[in-house]
């Protein structure tokens, strides 16, 4: 399925782009969420959760995935494009009375590594606490049988990493025969990865009149060519990153990995003194979390398998300077976190 694209800028040729955008005004895009057509149990979620305004590519993307409409997004990572399909999906699905087939998903979210795999996952199961949907989330790694077992009743949502979900594929674990909305979040990294023949053996095999959302923080030709072969007439939107690398220090400190606890937190801490915004951290073992947490002295923090109702990726009010802390070994991971904005203010920290 061919689409003609408007040519978007290239990423370091500075060149002005003729594609038209999705632009709303100034006050659509700090519009509140409530004013979306979202089930109530989600809008009240959210207000919980302490979401009240969309950033831009929420308001620029929320709108045409809820008209059924295939979407192309260029958006950097922490710019909240992952409620920016998560959202909408939970609506659609929540008033779609087809039942979920066994072996099956409705919806189908393509992700390059394991890390954002699990963030997406919690991500629509933070927002969809009060929804009678079913998340799932599968990468390798780990073991493939209890993944088997899972997918045995139907998942409503499943977040996978392209080389596991073919593996199951192949085992007749899934079908993409029910898939109704297909998503490719950080699409240029999945194909930086070497993912391109597996993302389009996956897509192959979805129907035709499927709704496909792709994300992408940059444009290069084999985006252009996903988007071209399998998207219908999408939409385009673009928005720049909430932050610029000029408005972040960035501090990194060697810490040995065995004693590390204590001079993380120790740095954690003396940001926590000047606490104003959130820090979301990456994945990392509970134990270790719970341990810096402690050390850190700060009972703020709520880590992925934390049993709060929300189970919001680790969270903690910190400094409003714009700050960067990892661990020698974890920047990767760090780079791989999303981090919370508000405002023009980012602190990511890794374990």
């Amino acid at each position: 399925m061919n689409s003609t694209l408007p040519p978007l800028p290239d990423a370091d040729s500075g060149q002005a782009s003729d594609a038209t955008f999705v632009s709303p005004p100034a006050a659509v895009v700090a519009a509140p969420f409530d004013q979306l057509p979202l089930p109530p149990a989600v809008i009240a979620n959210l207000a919980r959760l302490g979401y009240h305004s969309m950033t831009p590519i929420q308001a620029k993307a929320i709108p045409v995935v809820l008209q059924g409409k295939d979407l192309l997004g260029i958006a950097q990572t922490g710019t909240g494009k992952t409620a920016s399909f998560a959202l909408p999906l939970l609506q659609r699905l929540a008033h779609d009375p087809e039942p979920t087939a066994s072996n099956s998903t409705r919806a189908l979210i393509l992700v390059p590594t394991r890390e954002l795999a699990q963030q997406v996952c919690d991500s629509f199961v933070a927002y969809g606490q009060f929804l009678v949907l079913r998340s799932y989330v599968v990468y390798g790694g780990v073991s493939i049988n209890p993944q088997m077992m899972k997918l045995r009743k139907g998942v409503d949502i499943l977040v996978a990493t392209p080389g596991r979900l073919l593996d199951l594929h192949r085992q007749n674990a899934v079908r993409f025969d029910q898939v109704r909305t297909l998503v490719l979040d950080e699409a240029d990294r999945m194909l930086d990865m070497g993912f391109f023949d597996s993302i389009a053996e996956v897509i192959e095999q979805t129907p035709a009149k499927r709704q496909t959302l792709l994300f992408s923080a940059t444009y290069p030709a084999g985006i252009k060519q996903l988007a071209a072969d399998f998207m219908r007439n999408p939409q385009q939107v673009k928005v720049e990153s909430l932050h610029t690398d000029n408005q972040i220090e960035q501090r990194f400190y060697e810490i040995g990995f065995l004693n590390r606890i204590v001079p993380a937190a120790e740095l954690m801490s003396e940001a926590l003194k000047m606490a104003e915004h959130l820090l979301t951290l990456p994945p990392a073992s509970a134990q270790a979390r719970r341990a810096l947490v402690a050390q850190a002295v700060c009972p703020q923090a709520r880590g992925r398998d934390t049993p709060d109702p929300g189970r919001r990726i680790a969270d903690l009010r910190i400094v409003g300077h714009h700050q960067k802390i990892a661990g020698k070994g974890d920047v990767a991971a760090a780079r791989h976190g999303e981090a919370a904005h508000l405002g023009d203010r980012r602190f990511v920290a890794g374990e």
